[in-house]
C-alpha cells in the first residue's frame, strides 16, 4: 500500500485524495497530479541502484552516446546510444518540446481546438468537454476504444486511441496542476534513452 502524507498531517491513500487536496490547496507549479502514483511496480531510484542483479548493458561494437538529446530542454537528460554503427546523429535533427507542424498549414486554429469549463480536475468524462470530444471522435470513427472509457485515467491511458486523444489546454477552465485530462504536456515524468538496434 502506498501513502503520502502532507505537511499539514493529513494522509492519503488514492489518487482522488490528492486530486482534491491539490484542487483545495493549488501549489502552481509545485505540485502537479503526475508526480504521484499509487502504483506498486513503480521501482524507486535508490532501491533499483541497490539491486544486486542489476547489470550494465554490454556493448560489442562502436559505440557512440549523446548525455542529453534534448539540449537541456526537457527536465532530465535524454540520453541516446548506438551499438548498431558509427552513424552520427543526422544534421538535420533538432529536438522540441512543442509540437512541430510540417507543413506550418496543418496548425490547428484557435477556433478548432476543444475547450472546458471544468472546476473539479477534469475527472468526470461525462461533462469535461475535451473528454467529451476524444469520445465522440472515436464513437463516430466506430473504434472499440469509444466503448471502453474516455481517455486518461489518474494520468494513465489504458488503452490506444486512434482517433486521437483531446486533451485539455490553455483555453480551458481548469486548473493544469490538477487536471486529469492533461499528460503528453507536461513532458518527460520518467528518465527516457534513445538507442539503435
Amino acid at each position: 500500500m502506498i501513502l503520502y502524507k502532507a505537511p499539514c498531517s493529513h494522509v492519503f491513500s488514492s489518487m482522488s485524495d490528492v486530486r482534491n487536496y491539490l484542487l483545495v490547496t493549488k501549489h502552481p507549479q509545485k505540485l502537479r497530479l503526475d508526480m504521484f502514483s499509487f502504483s506498486t511496480d513503480i521501482v524507486l531510484e535508490n532501491a533499483r541502484n541497490n539491486n544486486a542483479e542489476a547489470k550494465e548493458i554490454e556493448t560489442s561494437g562502436p559505440f557512440i552516446q549523446l548525455s542529453d538529446i534534448s539540449g537541456g530542454l526537457e527536465r532530465m537528460p535524454i540520453t541516446v546510444c548506438n551499438d548498431v554503427d558509427s552513424d552520427p546523429l543526422s544534421r538535420d535533427f533538432f529536438y522540441s518540446v512543442d509540437r512541430v507542424y510540417k507543413p506550418e498549414s496543418l496548425q490547428p486554429q484557435s477556433n478548432f481546438t476543444c475547450k472546458c469549463s471544468c472546476t473539479d480536475g477534469c475527472v468526470n468524462e461525462l461533462t469535461c468537454e475535451c473528454r467529451i470530444f476524444t469520445r465522440k471522435s472515436s464513437e463516430t470513427f466506430n473504434t472499440p476504444e469509444g466503448l471502453r472509457g474516455c481517455g486518461y485515467s489518474d494520468g494513465r491511458c489504458f488503452y490506444q486511441f486512434s482517433t486521437g486523444m483531446y486533451e485539455c489546454n490553455e483555453t480551458c477552465r481548469c486548473w493544469s496542476g490538477c487536471c486529469e485530462n492533461r499528460v503528453t504536456q507536461n513532458g518527460l515524468q520518467f528518465p527516457l534513452q534513445a538507442i539503435s538496434v
